[in-house]
């Protein structure tokens, strides 16, 4: 009897560690979950303007864009970022005939706002920030005075790497959640 009694404790005093284990580790979830459910809140709105603004993109603007025969160096980058991001890869180099070729698709448009991040493979993120969004150049007001249509793309491009990026950092607090 006193054996069972002494597991009993033992086992009691067990729970009790596990529940103050369990109650400290919900709490830095629920912490992390709020911390991850802010940056949502903020990126999503950010990314809903960034796909209105390219919604808006005039014809004019893009045709303008369509008859460069060298777009200037803002303009360039942009679509580079861009054509990244929407063709999943990443070129060394991209010249302006490629470029051109997809600015001339008619469903350019309807392509970028339909966009899932979910769907931007982690390496591809990770070379358009560091190729394009830290450049010294990248500035989405300068881009969008050197072009109507680039300046909303750029936002765009912007907006779904740092949506992209919130995302892989939500992913493992999900999985640890469940």
């Amino acid at each position: 009897m006193l054996v069972e009694r002494t597991q009993a404790e033992k086992s009691e005093k067990i729970s009790a560690e596990l529940a103050i284990e369990v109650s400290k580790r919900q709490k830095v979830i629920e912490e992390r979950e709020q911390a991850a459910s802010k940056e949502l809140e903020e990126a999503e709105p950010a990314l809903k303007r960034a796909k209105e603004s390219v919604s808006s993109i005039q014809k004019k603007d893009l045709n303008e864009i369509r008859s460069y025969k060298a777009p200037p160096r803002l303009v360039q980058l942009t679509l580079e970022a861009l054509c990244t991001i929407i063709t999943n890869t990443t070129k060394k180099t991209w010249d302006w005939n490629d470029l051109r070729q997809q600015v001339q698709k008619p469903t350019l448009i309807k392509d970028v706002i339909d966009f899932k991040t979910e769907d931007l493979k982690e390496h591809i993120k990770e070379a358009v920030g560091r190729e394009y969004l830290d450049n010294k150049d990248w500035n989405v007001e300068n881009i969008a005075k050197a072009s109507g249509a680039a300046g909303p793309l750029a936002m765009w491009v912007q907006s779904q790497v740092r949506y992209a990026t919130i995302l892989k950092k939500v992913e493992p607090l999900k999985i640890e959640v469940n």
